[in-house]
């Protein structure tokens, strides 16, 4: 499950890319952190509720307004493809 309410947890990780058949996730994630009932990943924003607005509160310069989810982490689709673009090797740290 995708976006649940556990905080991101800190931590050195290495992303692995995961395909989804969710349509809001764009297809893939990149997987950060897994345990028995949660994924967490940095993935695309997801953009399916406009109610939301999420592309405006990722923008605001307000911190609370860009708290969108609960554990992944959205970036804006140009930020998604500079990840996918190093992470080629199908390794990439971040630290």
């Amino acid at each position: 499950m995708l976006g649940k309410s556990t905080p991101t947890p800190a931590g050195e990780y290495t992303l692995i890319q995961r395909l989804t058949s969710d349509p809001g996730y764009g297809g893939d994630v990149l997987q950060f952190h897994e345990t028995p009932k949660e994924v967490f990943a940095i993935h695309r924003l997801f953009l399916l509720n406009p109610k939301q607005k999420r592309l405006e509160r990722l923008r605001s310069p307000n911190v609370e307004d860009r708290f969108i989810t609960n554990g992944c982490i959205n970036v804006d689709p140009v930020v998604y493809k500079r990840l996918m673009d190093c992470c080629s090797t199908s390794t990439l740290i971040i630290k």
